[in-house]
């Protein structure tokens, strides 16, 4: 994997992948503070974002990681097509009024520390994957104070079963840039250097 900006200098051994493991699939909510070791902060999280259904976060990779500042954590998001993260109508899908007031000061809270002008709409209405990705970051050092990194994994020139819908790295690149640009991150923010894209090919 593509170093990240500053997980490289601050790394004092190998990244330990905690999920998926075997025949796993992604984790969300209270599985996902349990491989990280982060149950104690569960109160805080359910506090920070709904446990009910829709709306939440399900990570494609977990792992953890040793570093400098004490124990460090990488999320992954992989895409494999442009259509599964250029999605400007995606929203929370929520219908509970209560999670979606929750989700709605999570991301404000973190579009404020991220810099983002309020004129952008709002992430839990437009483009509601990318955000609730940069909100969990957000938390993760803001909260817990944990050193979190957040890997966008695209996959290169994947044909099956979109063939008109594959990138290279290069497209993905251009794609990538324009849609932090739509969800309104400043080109320098707080958290700029815990955020990084990596291309691979896909297998």
């Amino acid at each position: 994997m593509t170093a990240l900006p500053s997980l490289s200098s601050v790394a004092k051994g190998e990244l330990e992948w905690v999920s998926p493991l075997g025949a796993e699939l992604e984790c969300w909510n209270r599985r996902f503070l349990e491989k990280l070791d982060l149950l104690d902060w569960e109160e805080d999280f359910r506090s920070f974002w709904p446990f009910s259904g829709s709306g939440t976060p399900h990570w494609d990779a977990l792992a953890k990681v040793p570093t400098k500042d004490g124990p460090g954590v990488v999320l992954v998001e992989a895409k494999a097509h442009l259509g599964e993260f250029d999605k400007p109508k995606d929203s929370t899908g929520a219908k509970d009024a209560v999670a979606v007031g929750q989700i709605t000061r999570a991301c404000e809270s973190a579009r404020a520390s991220y810099g983002v002008p309020t004129a952008i709409p709002a992430w839990e209405k437009r483009y509601y994957q990318v955000g609730n990705r940069l909100t969990h970051l957000w938390w993760m050092r803001t909260i817990p104070k944990l050193p979190t990194w957040l890997v966008w994994v695209f996959f290169t020139n994947d044909h099956d079963p979109w063939p008109h819908d594959a990138l290279n790295a290069y497209e993905w690149q251009s794609a990538y840039e324009r849609v932090m640009g739509d969800v309104g991150l400043p080109t320098r923010h707080p958290f700029a250097s815990f955020i990084a894209p990596c291309y691979l090919p896909p297998g």
